[in-house]
């Protein structure tokens, strides 16, 4: 019985521990951005709220890729430059097209709407920022 007892216990504390350190893996690998828009919602979880995270989210996404762009610009070299200022001239476009169609789609559903708008920014922000860690 005490060495059932001592089994059990072993168990519930390495599973105890082993949820505590993914919570705070999870909570160390979460962007800061993303940090500030999950605080707004908590703070303001109507609707109206929730449309304001998200434009201060898609503000600061935004914000995020020009910075990154900017820093990964100057990494390059001059063809690189080219490539890099191409692809954002494309990707601009294609955002732009993103956005009307998003427009359609989630017309009836506008907090949908700035999610999606909001996660656009965020994932090129992203992605030019794995460009950048591959130089760094």
């Amino acid at each position: 019985m005490r060495k059932l007892f001592f089994n059990l216990f072993f168990i519930f504390t390495s599973v105890f521990f082993y949820t505590q350190s993914m919570a705070q893996i999870d909570a160390m690998a979460q962007h800061p951005i993303d940090a500030e828009i999950s605080e707004c919602y908590n703070n303001n979880p109507s609707k109206l709220g929730i449309m304001e995270c998200e434009i201060m989210g898609y503000q600061k996404w935004k914000a995020e890729v020009d910075r990154v762009y900017q820093i990964l610009l100057g990494k390059l070299d001059e063809e690189g430059q080219l490539i890099l200022k191409e692809q954002q001239l494309a990707w601009e476009a294609l955002i732009k097209l993103e956005f009307e169609l998003n427009e359609k789609l989630y017309a009836n559903q506008i907090s949908l709407l700035a999610t999606t708008t909001t996660d656009l920014m965020r994932k090129r922000a992203m992605e030019l920022q794995s460009h950048l860690d591959v130089l760094q």
